[in-house]
Protein backbone atom coordinates (compact mmCIF):
# COMPACT_ATOMS: atom_id res chain seq x y z
CA UNK A 1 0.00 0.00 0.00
CA UNK A 2 0.90 3.66 -1.16
CA UNK A 3 1.68 6.16 1.87
CA UNK A 4 3.01 9.69 1.54
CA UNK A 5 6.59 9.60 3.53
CA UNK A 6 8.90 12.65 4.49
CA UNK A 7 12.09 12.58 4.24
CA UNK A 8 14.93 15.14 5.97
CA UNK A 9 17.91 15.44 4.82
CA UNK A 10 20.54 17.19 6.11
CA UNK A 11 24.75 17.56 4.89
CA UNK A 12 26.17 15.37 2.21
CA UNK A 13 26.67 15.84 -0.99
CA UNK A 14 24.21 17.06 -3.96
CA UNK A 15 22.40 15.08 -5.59
CA UNK A 16 19.27 14.24 -7.33
CA UNK A 17 16.78 11.34 -8.12
CA UNK A 18 13.16 10.55 -8.92
CA UNK A 19 10.42 7.95 -8.50
CA UNK A 20 8.27 7.33 -10.81
CA UNK A 21 4.63 9.22 -10.17
CA UNK A 22 6.35 12.05 -7.47
CA UNK A 23 8.50 15.29 -9.05
CA UNK A 24 12.26 14.87 -8.73
CA UNK A 25 13.60 15.15 -5.57
CA UNK A 26 16.81 17.65 -4.96
CA UNK A 27 19.60 17.85 -2.56
CA UNK A 28 21.92 21.01 -2.31
CA UNK A 29 24.32 18.74 0.22
CA UNK A 30 22.45 21.89 2.96
CA UNK A 31 19.12 20.89 3.61
CA UNK A 32 16.01 18.96 2.05
CA UNK A 33 12.73 18.17 2.63
CA UNK A 34 10.78 15.94 0.66
CA UNK A 35 7.01 14.80 0.62
CA UNK A 36 6.42 11.72 -1.94
CA UNK A 37 4.62 8.91 -2.38
CA UNK A 38 6.13 5.51 -1.35
CA UNK A 39 5.53 1.10 -1.62
CA UNK A 40 6.84 -1.48 0.63
CA UNK A 41 10.75 -1.30 0.50
CA UNK A 42 11.31 2.08 -1.37
CA UNK A 43 11.85 4.08 1.63
CA UNK A 44 14.42 1.91 3.22
CA UNK A 45 16.43 2.13 -0.59
CA UNK A 46 15.77 5.56 0.00
CA UNK A 47 17.97 6.08 3.09
CA UNK A 48 20.21 3.63 2.27
CA UNK A 49 21.14 5.55 -0.64
CA UNK A 50 21.21 9.07 0.96
CA UNK A 51 23.37 7.79 3.24
CA UNK A 52 25.72 6.28 0.58
CA UNK A 53 26.13 10.42 -0.23
CA UNK A 54 27.03 11.44 3.33
CA UNK A 55 24.23 13.12 4.23
CA UNK A 56 21.59 12.39 7.44
CA UNK A 57 18.45 11.38 6.73
CA UNK A 58 14.67 11.46 9.04
CA UNK A 59 12.54 9.50 7.37
CA UNK A 60 8.39 8.72 8.54
CA UNK A 61 5.19 7.53 6.87
CA UNK A 62 2.80 10.56 7.52
CA UNK A 63 -0.44 8.64 9.01
CA UNK A 64 -3.27 9.24 10.67
CA UNK A 65 -4.54 8.48 14.47
CA UNK A 66 -7.38 5.97 15.05
CA UNK A 67 -9.23 9.04 16.07
CA UNK A 68 -8.50 11.08 12.95
CA UNK A 69 -9.23 7.62 11.06
CA UNK A 70 -13.05 8.11 12.74
CA UNK A 71 -13.14 11.65 12.57
CA UNK A 72 -12.58 11.32 8.47
CA UNK A 73 -14.93 8.30 7.78
CA UNK A 74 -17.58 10.77 9.54
CA UNK A 75 -17.66 12.70 7.22
CA UNK A 76 -17.14 9.86 3.98
CA UNK A 77 -20.40 8.68 5.66
CA UNK A 78 -22.01 11.69 5.59
CA UNK A 79 -25.11 11.63 3.13
CA UNK A 80 -25.96 15.10 3.35
CA UNK A 81 -24.11 18.58 4.90
CA UNK A 82 -21.07 17.89 7.09
CA UNK A 83 -21.85 21.35 9.07
CA UNK A 84 -25.33 22.16 10.28
CA UNK A 85 -25.04 26.07 8.02
CA UNK A 86 -22.84 26.94 5.92
CA UNK A 87 -21.03 29.88 8.50
CA UNK A 88 -19.64 26.76 10.55
CA UNK A 89 -16.67 26.62 8.45
CA UNK A 90 -15.97 30.04 9.62
CA UNK A 91 -17.11 30.11 12.95
CA UNK A 92 -14.54 30.18 16.00
CA UNK A 93 -17.14 27.58 17.56
CA UNK A 94 -16.53 25.19 15.05
CA UNK A 95 -15.97 21.92 16.94
CA UNK A 96 -15.29 18.82 14.49
CA UNK A 97 -15.12 16.11 17.47
CA UNK A 98 -18.12 17.08 19.03
CA UNK A 99 -21.49 15.64 17.92
CA UNK A 100 -23.15 19.02 16.73
CA UNK A 101 -19.89 20.32 15.35
CA UNK A 102 -20.35 23.47 17.94
CA UNK A 103 -18.33 24.43 20.94
CA UNK A 104 -20.75 26.54 22.16
CA UNK A 105 -23.48 24.13 22.28
CA UNK A 106 -21.59 21.64 23.55
CA UNK A 107 -18.44 22.74 25.68
CA UNK A 108 -18.59 22.89 29.58
CA UNK A 109 -19.43 26.46 30.43
CA UNK A 110 -15.59 26.52 32.32
CA UNK A 111 -14.73 25.98 28.82
CA UNK A 112 -16.61 28.31 27.38
CA UNK A 113 -15.77 30.75 29.90
CA UNK A 114 -12.49 30.61 28.69
CA UNK A 115 -12.88 30.21 24.79
CA UNK A 116 -14.92 33.37 25.57
CA UNK A 117 -11.60 35.45 27.38
CA UNK A 118 -9.13 33.78 24.78
CA UNK A 119 -10.96 34.72 21.84
CA UNK A 120 -13.26 37.64 21.72
CA UNK A 121 -14.14 37.25 17.98
CA UNK A 122 -16.78 34.27 19.64
CA UNK A 123 -19.06 36.46 20.86
CA UNK A 124 -19.75 38.13 17.40
CA UNK A 125 -19.99 34.37 15.77
CA UNK A 126 -22.43 33.22 18.59
CA UNK A 127 -24.63 36.31 17.53
CA UNK A 128 -24.34 36.08 13.57
CA UNK A 129 -25.67 32.21 14.09
CA UNK A 130 -28.17 31.54 11.76
CA UNK A 131 -29.70 28.35 13.71
CA UNK A 132 -31.05 30.45 16.48
CA UNK A 133 -31.34 27.65 19.10
CA UNK A 134 -27.77 27.68 20.19
CA UNK A 135 -27.89 28.92 24.32
CA UNK A 136 -27.09 32.15 25.15
CA UNK A 137 -23.59 33.33 25.33
CA UNK A 138 -21.90 33.15 28.78
CA UNK A 139 -21.45 35.94 30.67
CA UNK A 140 -18.18 38.01 30.19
Amino acid sequence: MSKVWMFQVVGGESFEFQVEGNPTCQHNGSLSLWHIILDGGQPEQIVAQVEERGATVTAYAHTETADQTALHQRYLESTGAVFPCIQCAHCSWLDVQSKGYCGHASWEEPRRQAFLEAFPQAIDDVGSCPLGGLPSPPKM
